[in-house]
């Protein structure tokens, strides 16, 4: 409930949809990869001709270090492609949302000269499973894919897959 919509969150179909009074329902915004489907009622309020998401493709947004430094702006994507040739001393984020989860995906490629990656986030604690970071592939060519959460206080490290 936002003050003026009562928003539906259907499991069953990972959907949602708000509602300006009981009994009538509006389907989230179509973006041509939401399907409509059947009605699904909690309490006194139906939602009917309820909007799913159907499916995502996301774009990523090219990145590059400058002075050892990446900005990672969370306001132009959610995965980001970075090519390196030199060691990545951190990170700095840009556009974190306070009090919500925040998520992007990392897709690291390097090229002759990498040197690594230091995983820090300016600002930001940054925690991996087991309390250390991975290695970052060094090796020309050879790319790694990390995903990182964002809980509103930590930012949680994950490896996707190393030296593709």
């Amino acid at each position: 409930n936002d003050g003026s919509n009562i928003y539906v969150w259907n499991p069953s179909n990972f959907s949602v949809n708000y509602a300006t009074s009981a009994g009538s329902a509006t389907s989230a915004g179509t973006a041509g990869a939401l399907i409509t489907v059947n009605s699904y009622t909690v309490g006194n309020l139906t939602a009917n001709g309820m909007t799913q998401l159907a499916g995502v493709k996301e774009t990523y947004v090219a990145v590059s270090p400058a002075s050892n430094v990446v900005t990672l702006d969370l306001n132009a994507g959610t995965v980001f492609r970075m090519t390196y040739n030199s060691v990545i001393s951190s990170f700095t984020l840009s556009n974190v949302t306070a009090g919500k989860v925040n998520a992007f995906t990392l897709i690291s490629i390097a090229s002759a000269g990498a040197g690594g990656i230091t995983f820090t986030f300016t600002g930001y604690t940054l925690k991996w499973a087991g309390g250390t970071a991975p290695t970052a592939t060094t090796t020309a060519g050879k790319f790694d894919v990390f995903s990182f959460v964002f809980d509103g206080t930590n930012w949680y490290g994950f490896t996707g897959g190393l030296n593709y």
